[in-house]
């Protein structure tokens, strides 16, 4: 009989974005005179230019025609993006770069869960506090924590780097041997 992965059960604590609205809400109501720059989940704030919606078009027009039809792309993204990006790099750069090299893919959820798939259950994590979601859920539901704490708010078993105004922002490397460090900064 198939079982469900019980670390899907450790996962009580909120998801960020959802609590820094709620959070964001409670601080506008008592403070109705402050103004907010939201810089969240990353909604988008202007509609899409016309390049890009000609670009779209194109490509859905192409997939509508047996001579244009393409099927999957590569797996490592699509062909003429991968050349595209090495050539900007020489350019740019002056780095060659092979466009196998590059990847295109969609997106870092995805990526950030679907790689520690190459790294041992028992790894010790290091993460900075706050942290992008994904880095702290795709190891909890890997089973590379233990529980929930709710008196410190935060999970058993990860190495938290904490991020402040008085660090700057900027967490201190731990000062424990630890297998993997995920950092997330603009």
């Amino acid at each position: 009989m198939v079982k469900i992965n019980s670390n899907y059960n450790k996962l009580v604590a909120g998801y960020l974005f959802p609590e820094i609205a709620k959070r964001t809400k409670k601080f506008q109501e008592e403070n109705p005179n402050a103004k907010i720059m939201r810089l969240g989940i990353g909604n988008t704030t202007e509609p899409l230019t016309s390049v890009t919606l000609e670009g779209l078009h194109s490509g859905v027009d192409k997939l509508a025609k047996v001579e244009t039809y393409t099927g999957y792309g590569d797996e490592q993204g699509n062909t003429k993006l991968r050349e595209a990006i090495a050539n900007r790099y020489k350019k740019r750069y002056d780095v060659d770069i092979d466009p196998l090299e590059v990847f295109v893919s969609d997106g870092a959820k995805s990526d950030s869960s679907n790689i520690q798939s190459i790294f041992d259950i028992n790894s010790k994590i290091a993460i900075q506090d706050p942290a992008y979601p994904v880095y702290v859920d795709s190891n909890v539901i890997a089973g590379r924590t233990g529980e929930y704490n709710k008196e410190r708010q935060n999970f058993d078993g990860f190495y938290y780097m904490p991020c402040n105004k008085g660090n700057n922002f900027f967490p201190e490397l731990p000062k424990e041997k630890v297998d993997l460090i995920y950092l997330c900064s603009p």
